[in-house]
């Protein structure tokens, strides 16, 4: 097989892995969309720990900017998208020893691309996953939140080892 070939087959699965976080979150947003009332008490999965309750964030992380008049919605898109491309390129251009940045990569823009499609689609990104620890109760999240989450792990992790492997 040429080495090529080779290169586009292993850039593939990271396209690939994208394109699976964005059918999940896609799919898990429109289930709680379609069977949970927004804003409501939610279904209990573990008391005072985990549930599921819809709730819309017009704004990006932590409903920052979403209290204003709507501008930031076409700002986080436009974010997204280049955010996106740029992750593409990242990804087809890596070197043969990251082995894996380009996971993180791979997650972080499948969470990119599944908050803008809501964005485009509905004006708003769908949230459902509720946790809370006693008193305290973490902003509401998903699956797309998850993704940008672990790849940004990732991709610290990838700073300190596939670094320190090449000096």
């Amino acid at each position: 097989m040429p080495k090529s070939s080779l290169k586009t087959k292993k850039v593939a699965i990271f396209f690939v892995l994208a394109l699976i976080g964005v059918v999940i979150d896609q799919g898990t947003k429109w289930w709680f969309n379609t069977n949970l009332e927004p804003y409501g008490s939610g279904i209990t999965v573990i008391p005072d720990f985990l549930s599921w309750r819809l709730a819309y964030n017009y704004g990006a992380a932590f409903s920052f900017l979403a209290d204003h008049s709507g501008w930031q919605r076409w700002f986080f898109i436009v974010i997204a998208i280049i955010a996106a491309i740029v992750i593409a390129i990242l990804i087809i251009r890596r070197k043969s020893h990251e082995r894996i940045l380009p996971y993180g990569l791979a997650l972080i823009m499948a969470g990119a691309i599944g908050n803008v499609i809501d964005r485009i689609w509905h004006g708003y990104v769908v949230d459902f996953i509720s946790t809370q620890f006693g008193t305290y109760y973490f902003p509401i999240f998903n699956f797309a939140d998850i993704c940008v989450s672990v790849g940004a792990g990732l991709v610290i992790l990838s700073s300190f080892v596939e670094r320190s492997h090449h000096e």
